[in-house]
Order: structure tokens, then C-alpha cells, then sequence
């Protein structure tokens, strides 16, 4: 399949999960995004057709930016009237989410930290990769189509790598993790030396 197949495909399966939050789709990711609606709906054209326009990667997460915070975000905040949950710097104070990973997440692709009243929990080995692997993909050192190869995935897909989506996220092993964080470090020296 080539690229511009495949971004339509991505951007397609993005836009079915917004049809879950409004009617009118096409408007509420226009707004969200800051594109015009018709620019989403030539987005949505079919490959090949003379109205279609391929999505950029910038359109194709900030779409997904939206999916993430619709489906699992929005659904763990709690307000904290009386203390608790688990907070990030930079969001409202009387905000917090329910679950520890959510709020990680959340920071991650942030660049901020998470705090609370309770004892953080330890993460499991799997949640250790996907924040690890998320700390590598946010802080936007290594270009997509590399952390793609180091994935197994493609440009569209790597996005996904780390999340914790339900249904959408993708577990990273620790050999993807090591690779991405080796990586980044010689990106890093090579900046440095230069």
C-alpha cells in the first residue's frame, strides 16, 4: 500500500472513533485541529479522486491527540474538591485522573510530571517500556520514520507505540525501547559534537 493510501486509511480509522463524540464529526475535528471542515472532507475523499488531498502526520496526531484525550483521558478526570487523584503540572489544580498510568501518559506527551497525595505506584515492566518508549517518542529528537523502523510499524501506525488506548495502543519490547533510547543519545552526542 503506498503512503497516500495509507495515511487515508489512518486518517479514516481516526475520524470513525470522532464520530462517536459528535454528529457532526467533520466539524468537531475541523474545530479541534484548527483545519477548515473543508479541508477534513478532502481529507476524507477518496484516493485518486480529483477533490482528494492526502492528511500530513502533524493532522494525522493531532487527531489521534484527539482520540486519546476523548477515549481515555476525559473518561479518568476526577475533581479534586478534596485532594487526591493523580495530578500534572501545567493542568488546572482542581484536575486530576483516576489512574496513575492515564496521568503518565498524559504528561509524557506533555513534557510534564506527574504528582499526588498518595504513593506513586511502581510500574509494571510493561508500563516501564511504554513510558520510556512515550519519553523518547515526545521529546521529538528522533524523526518519525526512524522510531517507525525501530517499531516494526509504519509512519502512520508509531504513533500508537506506548499509548495506553485501550484498544489502540501498542506495547514496545524492551529490545524497541533500548534501540529508541540508543538512538536518541547518539542523535544527542552528534548535536553536541557539532
Amino acid at each position: 500500500m503506498n503512503a497516500e493510501n495509507r495515511a487515508y486509511d489512518v486518517f479514516c480509522g481516526l475520524m470513525k472513533n470522532c464520530f462517536f463524540y459528535d454528529s457532526n464529526a467533520i466539524a468537531y475535528v475541523a474545530k479541534s485541529i484548527g483545519r477548515s471542515q473543508q479541508t477534513i472532507r478532502q481529507y476524507k475523499a477518496a484516493p485518486g479522486s480529483k477533490s482528494h488531498r492526502t492528511p500530513t502526520m502533524e493532522v494525522i496526531e493531532a487527531i489521534r491527540g484527539l482520540v486519546m484525550h476523548r477515549d481515555v483521558q476525559v473518561r479518568n478526570v476526577v475533581f479534586t474538591g478534596a485532594g487526591g487523584g493523580y495530578k500534572v503540572n501545567g493542568m488546572p489544580e482542581a484536575i486530576a485522573f483516576r489512574d496513575y498510568l492515564i496521568a503518565l501518559d498524559f504528561a509524557d506527551s506533555r513534557g510534564g510530571v506527574v504528582s499526588t497525595d498518595e504513593e506513586i505506584p511502581t510500574l509494571d515492566d510493561g508500563a516501564r517500556l511504554r513510558h520510556q518508549w512515550r519519553q523518547v517518542a515526545f521529546g521529538k529528537i528522533i524523526p518519525v520514520d526512524m522510531l517507525a523502523d525501530i517499531a516494526g510499524v509504519d509512519v502512520y501506525t508509531v504513533g500508537w507505540v506506548g499509548r495506553e488506548h485501550p484498544t489502540e495502543g501498542i506495547q514496545p519490547s524492551s529490545g524497541m525501547v533500548a534501540a529508541a533510547m540508543a538512538a536518541e543519545a547518539l542523535t544527542e552526542l552528534r548535536g553536541a559534537a557539532a
